[in-house]
Formats: structure tokens, sequence, C-alpha cells
């Protein structure tokens, strides 16, 4: 997405460097855009490529295994498997890093919205936040006959056992600063990826449900998150900034 959101003009950025540890994934991004040499076969000569912010798109284990090097390097950082910063002693280590180079830290708001309206109500505490998703079990990675629910269960288990498909409930977590419940549902018949958040806290009580279309390119994310990855990356340099 942000490869093509390049080529038609939507990101006003110059690529520095491709890299995955599938070095075929990579050059196919570089070949899309006309410039093989983009490339990099190894980490050491992606992170020594010329660029301000890297984005990472891999995984969980990505993140903890190449973020601190990232900020380290003097480069910011936009995460989307967000669920490598549930640990907390790995944040701060992070968040620590990034004071020190003075960079940056992006988390895109994916699949959803509220986190705006969840870290303005955590101010004044928040008592319980649950985050249901469904989606179809293909996106989920199994096969069921009817609407099934799942998991039932505490963020961290949601991330660990469905790393790729609940980021949203990450995301949520951290911006809430709760233990949030999560509970994912396998539907034949869904076509849409859906995420209901519900908040009940010393501000008063919050609902938001977002129906989003899956990606063209992945069907275990939605659209919505790879838009959201380019706005994060076009309101990076913008003075004026909304939301909490």
């Amino acid at each position: 997405m942000i490869t093509k959101a390049v080529q038609e003009g939507q990101l006003k950025v110059r690529m520095g460097a491709f890299y995955d540890t599938e070095t075929s994934r990579a050059q196919q991004l570089a070949r899309v855009l006309g410039q093989p040499d983009l490339c990099k076969k190894t980490f050491e000569e992606f992170i020594s490529a010329e660029m301000d912010v890297v984005v990472e798109a891999a995984s969980i284990e990505a993140v903890r295994q190449h973020a601190e090097r990232v900020i380290s390097s003097g480069k910011d950082l936009v995460v989307l498997s967000v669920g490598a910063l549930l640990d907390e002693d790995f944040r701060g280590r992070l968040i620590s890093a990034a004071r020190a180079r003075g960079c940056r830290i992006v988390v895109p708001s994916g699949a959803i919205g509220g986190l705006d309206v969840l870290k303005a109500a955590a101010v004044a505490g928040l008592e319980s936040v649950v985050v249901t998703t469904t989606k179809s079990p293909k996106s989920l990675g199994g096969k069921v006959t009817g609407k099934t629910v799942v998991f039932e269960g505490d963020v961290r288990d949601a991330v660990r056992l469905f790393p790729k498909n609940i980021n949203v409930a990450a995301s949520v977590a951290i911006a809430s600063g709760v233990n949030v419940a999560v509970r994912i549902v396998a539907d034949p018949n869904a076509e849409t990826n859906t995420h209901e958040i519900a908040a009940r806290g010393a501000f008063g009580e919050m609902k938001i449900l977002v129906s989003n279309v899956p990606s063209p390119d992945n069907p275990k994310t939605s659209y919505l998150a790879a838009l959201s990855v380019i706005r994060s990356i076009q309101g990076m340099d913008e003075v004026l900034s909304l939301g909490a």
C-alpha cells in the first residue's frame, strides 16, 4: 500500500530501502518502483541506507529483534505490529532510546477509531475496556461451520495466539492503560472485519463500532489499517495535530 501511495503521489517521500528476511518480498517491492537496488539482503545494509523513517510491516518478532537498532541509528520508527509494545520493559527501553536520540515512535490507529477518546478518558481512570473482533474464519486461519467465539480472555493471550489479527486490541490496551478484555469471533458470513470497543470510566461510557473491508493485499488485516499508515506518514511533518 505504501509503495502504491508513493507511485500515485499520495505520499511525497523517497523510498530509501526495503528489507525482509525473505528477500523475494523486498525484491518485489523494489521492482514495483523500478529500483531493484533498493532491496537490501541484510539488515546491516538496510539500516545503513539513507532514510529518516523506518516503517515496520513484518511481525512482532521483527519489532523485538530490530526496533532498538532502528532507533539507536537515529531513525523514526512506525510500528504496525504493536503487540510487541505490550511488553512494558521493552516499550520502556524503546521510549528511553528514542528520547536519547530525539526520535519518534509512531503507532498508526490501524483498523479502529477512538484511541484519542481512550487516552483522554484514561487521565481520569477507566474501569473496563472490552474489544470484540469479528472476522471470517479464513482471516483467522481456521475453519468453522457457524458463527463461533474462538477466543475470550486477556489481551496478552489474544496477541500471543492471534499475533497477525489482533493488533487493534494491543493498541487499545496501550492507549487505555488497563488490562483489556478481548473476544474474537469467527463468522463464515462476515464480509467485513468488525471491531467494537466498549469502555466505561469516570468520563462516562463509550462504544465504537468500525466495520472494515479486508485489505486487497492481505485478508488478515483491514484496508483501513493500511490507509492509517499512509495517513500517519503524511502527518509526521504537519504542524497542526488533531486528537488527544
